[in-house]
């Protein structure tokens, strides 16, 4: 439940009762326990995937998910089965509507596309897509912001990610 500023929540605990604690809290306490390693490097199992989205989600809103994170979600997906890839690369691509900084977009992007073309899924694609789509929005809303420094992003680019985009759907 939302405190009277918007930033706190209540959690309920069992023998204390109701706690409040803000949401950069929440985010800290998380990181610093390493949550997110526990499901995505120590039980990578599909229940706990699943009910983990909204707390991938929340770290992503509120800018804990980096570069680091990405790539440690992503290598958790190597080598499962297809039905665990598949829902890693749904939480990926919805978490990347999420971040703040153009990096981690960038970071998860280069990881897919390092993958071999013949061993894409229509997951891969679809991600590919997502990440493309977002860039490019993001890049003309948000005052350029995949426009500077090393972080170029420009219409080059993204005529290359489109162009990526359609050979891999003719690939299909």
């Amino acid at each position: 439940m939302a405190g009277r500023n918007g930033k706190k929540v209540e959690v309920i605990d069992d023998e204390t009762g109701p706690v409040w604690a803000a949401k950069e809290y929440m985010c800290s306490w998380l990181m610093s326990n390493k949550i997110l390693d526990g499901i995505f490097l120590f039980n990578v199992h599909i229940e706990v995937l699943r009910r983990s989205n909204k707390l991938l989600l929340f770290l992503a809103a509120h800018g804990h998910v980096g570069e680091a994170e990405i790539e440690m979600i992503w290598d958790s997906s190597l080598g499962k089965h297809e039905s665990i890839q598949k829902l890693i690369y749904e939480l990926l691509g919805e978490a990347a509507e999420l971040l703040r900084a153009p990096k981690p977009l960038r970071r998860l992007l280069e990881l897919v596309m390092k993958q071999p073309a013949s061993s894409f899924t229509s997951q891969h694609i679809e991600l590919v897509r997502r990440l493309t789509v977002l860039m490019l929005q993001n890049g003309s809303q948000q005052g350029g912001m995949y426009r500077n420094g090393t972080d170029a992003f420009n219409s080059q680019n993204a005529k290359g990610l489109i162009k990526s985009y359609r050979d891999l759907q003719a690939t299909r």
